[in-house]
């Protein structure tokens, strides 16, 4: 089979379009929202402004270096499924319906008992808008690392600003194997030759 050269831009953006869709909105999974029905907040764990809906979490102006959030789930979660961080990324999903703060924050899970950290993590909600986003977090600090029963959390802003954000949802996502990412690279690595003999070519002609 002859590729048509004219049309090997046209495959390169929809290859990268699919790889991309692929490695992101695909591999990302809400575990738990929280909403009413499903996280109680604390009050003595509690000492920025929000509001609830049955669906999630909003966090009003202003945020203030320190502010917390804490609750816990109505259920306690098992996601030791998700220990692995070679394998899976935990995160949250946020949106900012006005501007984003861009500011750190941690989030820590609790066991079912409340007695003890399973594991810190860090994440900055930046690049926010007014759809939910997957917020990528990172271990900062292990705990006791049993992740088999989750039964709250404490969120913490690591800094200041103004702007109303929403936290839809803990969830985590699918890091790609190395094996999709070698794949894809393989694939525009040859559409990116291939337009390269196009142009030489047109010179040589």
């Amino acid at each position: 089979m002859v590729l048509n050269m004219k049309k090997a831009p046209v495959l390169l953006i929809a290859l990268l379009s699919l790889g991309s869709a692929c490695l992101t909105a695909s591999a990302q999974t809400s575990l738990v929202n929280l909403g009413s029905t499903n996280f109680t907040v604390d009050f003595d764990a509690t000492t920025i402004a929000y509001s609830q809906s049955s669906t999630n979490l909003t966090l009003n102006s202003p945020i203030t270096l320190g502010d917390t959030l804490g609750g816990v789930f109505s259920t306690a979660a098992n996601w030791s499924a998700y220990t692995n961080t070679n394998t899976y990324t935990f995160g949250l999903f946020m949106s900012a319906p006005g501007a984003s703060p861009g500011i750190g924050f941690t989030i820590e899970f609790y066991n079912g008992s409340l007695d003890a950290i399973v594991n810190s993590y860090e994440g900055v909600a930046s690049g926010l808008g007014t759809n939910p986003t997957f917020i990528a977090l990172d271990l900062s600090l292990p705990g006791t690392g049993d992740l088999s029963s989750i039964g709250g959390l404490q969120f913490t802003w690591m800094g200041a600003g103004t702007g109303t954000v929403v936290v839809d949802s803990v969830g985590v996502a699918v890091v790609p194997e190395p094996s999709t990412w070698a794949m894809l690279t393989l694939s525009v690595a040859l559409l990116g030759g291939l337009a390269l003999r196009r142009r030489l070519a047109a010179v040589r002609s």
